[in-house]
């Protein structure tokens, strides 16, 4: 890490950054009553830190505490801790005490990229798949035979039912929750497996080859229903691999679904007729999906044709340079992207891609359900 600069340096630095005064010792820092403001802080840490000039931009400002300021350097020190204190409403009063703090504040302890290479981090706003950490998911049970499924979001906001990929409810399903609900919809999680999970190809596929593809349906269909009876006035629903099937399936089948947005996973038509299906449907498959039949481009095409049939309102979109689950910014079960790439053939994670789907799909909803 970059050396911290003199409290004299510092100083020299406040004149052009900012409005905050120049006051202090060295072994204090500003005074308990000085007017500073988060900008005025965080702009001294950029220019102060040289290299690290980008992280300081993006990083929450409690851990910038632990991160970069030796217990010496009280100055910083303090100037971070008022600029915490007016940014979130407490105080940091040490280094240890802001250890405990982050713990405690749970929007301030994200998923942070690998800090090897450049230091510079991107906004965690920017990419859709960091949801925030201050929602939960609660488990709760829903329909006549208590089906387990998981939830987030205000009752009386509209539903989105997230539907889960092969290897059961993972925690990149509960993570694309949390963050569709952050856009302002109450999510339902269905385990479809009733808490089993797939930790390799061969068990997720031994799972899916024994759904109960009618029953699920009907756990689906009960989804809806739930909602809609607890407060949801439109519901929508979206899924991911085995749950892109099986997201078309409820679009035809239930009459409390408003709209449908399926990811790669395209369902047997003895359960389910695409042409049938008049609701708004936004399908999302990538260009290089090895899954022949399930979800690559002649069947992504072939669902374009039947919705075409349909009549209804209607989207299929095609991202190139990635496949099967390009939506998953985790790994699992793997231990990284390229032993998943091994495995299964999947090329690897594409924010770019992801950013694009994310906007599209929530602007699908937002148009669709609010």
């Amino acid at each position: 890490m970059a050396s911290c600069v003199s409290p004299e340096q510092t100083r020299g630095r406040i004149s052009g950054e900012g409005t905050l005064p120049a006051t202090g010792s060295r072994s204090g820092g500003p005074g308990e009553n000085a007017e500073s403001d988060f900008g005025s802080a965080m702009a001294i840490l950029r220019g102060s830190y040289g290299p690290l000039a980008g992280f300081w931009t993006h990083v929450p400002v409690g851990i910038a505490v632990i991160f970069s300021a030796p217990p010496r350097h009280c100055y910083v020190r303090k100037l971070v801790r008022i600029a915490f204190q007016r940014t979130h409403g407490t105080t940091c009063a040490s280094r240890r005490g802001s250890i405990s703090r982050l713990i405690s504040l749970s929007e301030l302890t994200p998923s942070f990229p690998s800090l090897s290479g450049s230091l510079a981090l991107k906004p965690l706003e920017e990419s859709a798949s960091n949801a925030p950490r201050k929602m939960e998911m609660a488990k709760v049970s829903f329909g006549d035979d208590a089906i387990p499924g998981y939830e987030c979001g205000d009752k009386t906001l509209p539903g989105v039912i997230v539907l889960q990929e092969w290897w059961g409810v993972t925690e990149n399903i509960k993570k694309q929750a949390l963050y569709i609900s952050s856009k302002g919809y109450r999510c339902l999680v269905p385990d479809l497996y009733k808490g089993k999970l797939g930790v390799t190809a061969e068990e997720a596929h031994h799972l899916m080859g024994n759904l109960d593809w009618p029953k699920a349906k009907g756990e689906i269909c009960e989804a809806a229903k739930y909602l809609k009876a607890t407060g949801a006035q439109k519901v929508g629903v979206v899924g991911f691999c085995m749950g892109g099937a099986l997201t078309l399936i409820g679009a035809q089948h239930s009459d409390d679904m408003d709209c449908a947005a399926p990811f790669y996973g395209t369902p047997d038509r003895a359960i389910c007729q695409p042409e049938k299906i008049t609701k708004p449907v936004q399908g999302h498959f990538g260009a290089d999906d090895n899954m022949a039949g399930f979800s690559d481009p002649t069947a992504a095409a072939q669902l374009a044709e039947n919705l075409k049939a349909a009549g209804g309102d209607y989207e299929v979109f095609s991202y190139p340079g990635v496949g099967h689950a390009f939506m998953n910014d985790l790994p699992e079960p793997y231990p990284d992207f390229e032993a998943r790439k091994a495995s299964q053939g999947f090329p690897g994670y594409d924010e770019g891609q992801v950013t694009l789907a994310w906007q599209r799909l929530i602007a699908f909803f937002d148009k669709h359900l609010q």
